[in-house]
């Protein structure tokens, strides 16, 4: 099971999967490992033993090898609003340490609104971007090299793959946000200290129109590479205040 560049490559089951940080990556990467007969991992070393073992995706593979076009290669993909929500939740919210907010934390404090995040990544060079919040298709690249699943469909697909494999490995969620009510005033201004790590507003209460269309201005590669993919599942501002 050797590790090219970024990608897990699996000559058992002719898999390749590209892991993008904030798109169910550790869910999928402790079922690839357990899928392959590892030991579970214990997820607090979980960064630590993916440099170990493959070296955690850190720059992005533009080729996959002529000997690989019998693999089945795939990536998840995520809608840029969700997705940069879910990042606060984790990060910012549930203080998760990440040493590429220092930056952040040092010119606003801990407490930031999600507001505050949002015009830090704003004015912040896209090439220092850490890789959590890199866009899909900055990880991807020559996206066409890979099948894109969305978020959603991850547990359906795996369990296509496991039927396939003659295999069934539980696929268990890992760093999943725990939102709570949809119904409610934009919270964006809101200071981080202000919420319940395990209460988080739905994610569609973090934008009002404006921040919307920064987010989507941002990531207008992800919008335009889910729209060309899945032009059903974008959502539009309207959407978000439809439940």
């Amino acid at each position: 099971m050797p590790f090219s560049r970024n990608a897990l490559i699996s000559s058992k089951y002719t898999l390749v999967y590209l892991p993008i940080p904030k798109c169910a990556s550790a869910s999928l990467i402790v079922w690839w490992w357990r899928l392959h007969g590892s030991p579970h991992l214990d997820t607090t070393r979980f960064h630590l033993a993916c440099k170990q073992k493959w070296g955690f995706p850190g720059s992005v593979p533009h080729t996959l090898s002529p000997t690989l076009k019998e693999h089945y290669a795939f990536a998840v993909v995520r809608d840029p609003w969700s997705r940069l929500v879910s990042i606060y939740a984790e990060k910012i919210i549930g203080k998760r340490p990440l040493t590429a907010l220092a930056p952040l934390y040092k010119r606003f404090g801990k407490s930031v609104s999600f507001h505050t995040f949002v015009a830090w990544l704003s004015i912040s060079p896209r090439k220092s971007w850490d890789e959590h919040w890199r866009s899909c298709s900055d990880h991807l690249q020559n996206h066409e090299l890979y099948k894109l699943w969305l978020m959603k469909d991850v547990v359906e697909n795996v369990n296509v793959l496991h039927k396939r494999f003659g295999v069934d490995v539980p696929l268990i969620p890992y760093n999943v946000t725990h939102y709570t009510t949809d119904k409610g005033a934009c919270v964006a201004d809101i200071p981080a200290t202000d919420f319940a790590p395990r209460g988080v507003p739905s994610w569609r209460r973090f934008y009002d129109r404006k921040l919307w269309d920064t987010v989507a201005d941002l990531y207008s590669d992800d919008v335009e590479l889910l729209a060309l993919r899945t032009p059903r599942d974008i959502l539009s501002y309207a959407d978000t205040n439809t439940t």
